[in-house]
């Protein structure tokens, strides 16, 4: 009857040992995401989001449902594409990406860097809308035989360059 309890004990202790090393375990992986997390967001806050990006991939290659790496992740990858269209004055696909990011984005300090790029993006894009009606006048006054007014206008619009999806203005 001692040998059965001592084997019993023996296997409990076992398996207590077991358990608590893979809470030990646990543990030390979920503070080593925190930490990452605490990480890429003051990478997002100084304005480093190629080095955020690099702590969200290590944080969703050990646990690629974390909905907090995901969404931090998104907002800095739309917000990218919609500054890489910005920069090649495709500002109608710009407009079209900000437009997706997800509101959370006003928690972080990309916020600031988001704004201004809607702002400079809708700067452009009534600047495109003002051309287009300038172009529509010049087109009403060439129909009315006013051709001189019409070249006047067109003098105005001949250094101004738009680029627009793939056509140039």
């Amino acid at each position: 009857m001692k040998k059965i309890h001592k084997k019993k004990v023996k296997n409990i202790s076992f398996m207590l040992i077991v358990l608590f090393s893979g809470i030990l375990i646990l543990s030390g992986c979920g503070n080593k995401i925190k930490k990452q997390m605490e990480n890429a967001i003051n990478d997002i806050n100084s304005g480093k989001y190629s080095e955020a990006k690099t702590e969200i991939n290590e944080i969703l290659k050990e646990d690629s449902s974390n909905s907090k790496a995901n969404l931090l992740n998104n907002i800095i990858n739309i917000f990218e594409n919609a500054k890489r269209s910005y920069e090649n004055k495709d500002y109608i696909k710009a407009n079209e990406e900000i437009s997706k990011i997800p509101n959370e984005y006003n928690n972080y300090n990309i916020k600031n860097d988001i704004d201004t790029l809607k702002n400079n993006i809708s700067k452009k894009l009534n600047e495109i809308k003002a051309i287009d009606n300038k172009i529509n006048e010049v087109n009403n006054l060439i129909n009315n035989g006013n051709l001189d007014e019409a070249s006047k206008n067109l003098n105005g619009l001949k250094n101004k360059e738009l680029k627009i999806g793939k056509s140039v203005v």
